[in-house]
């Protein structure tokens, strides 16, 4: 039979048998109950009268916190975060472990990383002159070797271009920028080519990257215009002929929007004759 009683210090509830169940009820409904196991379950609890800290509970018991799409059954730290603020999946410097940084410039992120092992870190800087960065390597107590960048809006560059930079991670220098895809499509690089042509001896463009026009200047004389234009004349050029016997092509001369090329016959006289022009420099 259950009961109510009490000795000098507690009040006692029994609910009689091993299956029974403690109810506390207001005006005939159930607020709460406690089980024969000993699990409290009720309504609603109030936050504001929590205090104190939470004992150590494993996190596949955690449902319902309010974060749709995450569910966790790990019982060790998953996701670490330091007081430098750097987050990583994993509580060690394992190398199956990834780590997102907050770097605040290109030197300090060091030995922050620690160890040697797979990471990934990704950096912001606030502003008008915001830039998202993002790193992939393989580090020993260095940031990565080898760096993505792509640019929101930073001065002197266009927004939505990406670059790669590499770093000698043995003196731990700045990144050195090596190639850059522009919003356009183009390649910037001193290892790929900054524009080219090829063009029918009337000034048709057969197909092209980053020339805009072809300029007739009477026969085997034709200027080709670029779309971007070249930082100074300083680029190196080079055409040729398609097709044609005894008939070679030439840059005659340069300027940072156009190359002015003749295609000439081995006795001297211009020639008409398809061409095309291949463009490396800044």
């Amino acid at each position: 039979m259950s009961s109510i009683a009490s000795n000098a210090e507690d009040l006692i509830l029994n609910a009689d048998g091993g299956s029974s169940t403690v109810k506390f009820k207001i005006d005939g409904t159930e607020k709460a109950s406690i089980s024969s196991a000993g699990a409290f379950t009720s309504t609603t609890i109030d936050a504001t009268k929590l205090t104190g800290n939470l004992p150590a509970i494993s996190g596949a018991n955690l449902t319902g916190v309010g974060v749709a799409g995450i569910t966790s059954s790990a019982d060790a730290n998953a996701i670490t975060i330091s007081s430098s603020e750097k987050v990583r999946v994993g509580a060690t410097n394992d190398s199956d472990k990834a780590l997102l940084s907050t770097w605040q410039n290109n030197t300090d992120a060091g030995t922050s990383i620690g160890g040697t092992s797979l990471a990934m870190a990704m950096q912001h800087y606030g502003g008008a002159n915001s830039v998202v960065q993002m790193g992939l390597g393989y580090c020993n107590n260095h940031p990565p070797a080898v760096i993505g960048y792509q640019v929101e809006t930073n001065s002197g560059n266009t927004k939505g271009d990406i670059f790669f930079a590499t770093r000698d991670t043995t003196n731990d220098i700045a990144p050195t920028e090596r190639l850059r895809i522009t919003v356009d499509g183009r390649g910037l690089s001193q290892f790929t080519a900054k524009a080219w042509i090829y063009y029918e001896w009337n000034a048709t463009t057969l197909d092209s990257h980053n020339f805009s026009s072809v300029t007739d200047n009477g026969t085997g004389d034709h200027t080709v215009n670029f779309s971007n234009n070249m930082s100074s004349i300083n680029f190196a050029s080079l055409a040729t002929v398609s097709s044609g016997s005894k008939v070679f092509a030439c840059t005659q001369s340069k300027a940072v929007g156009s190359v002015r090329v003749k295609t000439i016959q081995d006795d001297g006289v211009l020639r008409d004759e398809a061409a095309q022009v291949l463009i490396f420099g800044d």
